[in-house]
C-alpha cells in the first residue's frame, strides 16, 4: 500500500490493478486548472475513456492523491502505465511555482525510496523496460513513439533536469512531512482544519449536499470537529 502523507486522498472511481514491479516516474502538465483537472483524473471521462494518475500538485503547493501508488494508471499508455507512478501538474505549458517545485521534488524524493527509484533523468524506448528506470517526462516516450506516445508535456521551461533531480535528491534526507492533524478545541477554526474540511466534503458528500453540509459545518467549529472525527478524520 502506498500513500505520500502529506497528500489529500481524493479516491479515483477507477481502481486499477496493482503493478508487479515499479521502474519509474512519469512527470506530466495538465495544460489546464484543479476544477477540471481533479475530477477528470480521479473518475472516466464523459467519453468513457480512463484517464488517471496516482498524483497531482497545485501550483499552490497542495498535493492530492488518487490512487495507492502501488497501483497502475491510464496516463501515458501500456508500458508506463503498468511500470511507473505518474505525477500531473497544474499547469498550462508555462513555469511552476516555486511551491509547486519543491512540493513535486518531495514527493518524487519519496518515491524514490519507497521504490528505489534511481534519481536520474532516462529516456524510455521501446523493448527495453530497464530504459524506464529514472524520471523523465511524458514528452520522452514520444520521442521514440513508445506504445504510441504523442503527448508533450514534460518539466517546464523554467526547470533544467539536473536541477529538479538535484532538488530531488537534497528531499531525500530530509524527513517526510507528517500528514494534516487537527487539533483545535471547539469554537477555533484552524487553517489546517479548513484544508481538511474541504477534503471532506469532496469525499463524502454530492455537489448537491454541499450547501447545507456546509452550513452545519461553518455555523458552528465544534459541528465540523464532531463531523471530522466520526469520519475519523480528526483525532
Amino acid at each position: 500500500m502506498g500513500y505520500y502523507p502529506p497528500a489529500t486522498y481524493l479516491p479515483s472511481s477507477v481502481q486499477n490493478p496493482f503493478r508487479t514491479q515499479t521502474l519509474g516516474i512519469v512527470i506530466h502538465d495538465t495544460w489546464g486548472h484543479p476544477g477540471g483537472d481533479i475530477p477528470i483524473l480521479r473518475a472516466q471521462g464523459p467519453s468513457g475513456n480512463r484517464v488517471d494518475v496516482q498524483f497531482y500538485v497545485e501550483a499552490s503547493g497542495a498535493v492530492y492523491q488518487f490512487l495507492d501508488s502501488d497501483r497502475g494508471c491510464w496516463g501515458a499508455m501500456a508500458t508506463a502505465n503498468n511500470t511507473c507512478v505518474q505525477i500531473e501538474h497544474e499547469g498550462n505549458g508555462s513555469s511552476w511555482t516555486a511551491a509547486q517545485i519543491h512540493a513535486s521534488a518531495r514527493l518524487v524524493a519519496w518515491l524514490s525510496v519507497k521504490y528505489k527509484i534511481p534519481l536520474r533523468y532516462t529516456r524510455p524506448f521501446s523493448g527495453n523496460t530497464q530504459s524506464f528506470r529514472g524520471v523523465f517526462g511524458h514528452k520522452d516516450l514520444s520521442v521514440d513513439g513508445v506504445d504510441g506516445n504523442t503527448h508533450t508535456d514534460t518539466i517546464p521551461g523554467n526547470l533544467t533536469w539536473p536541477a529538479y533531480l538535484a532538488l530531488c535528491a537534497s528531499y531525500v534526507a530530509k524527513p517526510t512531512p507528517a500528514p494534516v492533524r487537527v487539533v483545535t478545541k471547539p469554537g477555533v477554526m484552524t487553517p489546517a482544519l479548513w484544508r481538511v474540511l474541504l477534503g471532506f466534503i469532496r469525499l463524502h458528500y454530492s455537489p448537491a449536499n454541499q450547501g447545507p453540509v456546509w452550513t452545519k459545518m461553518t455555523s458552528n467549529p465544534a459541528n465540523a470537529y464532531a463531523l471530522l472525527k466520526a469520519k475519523k478524520l480528526a483525532p
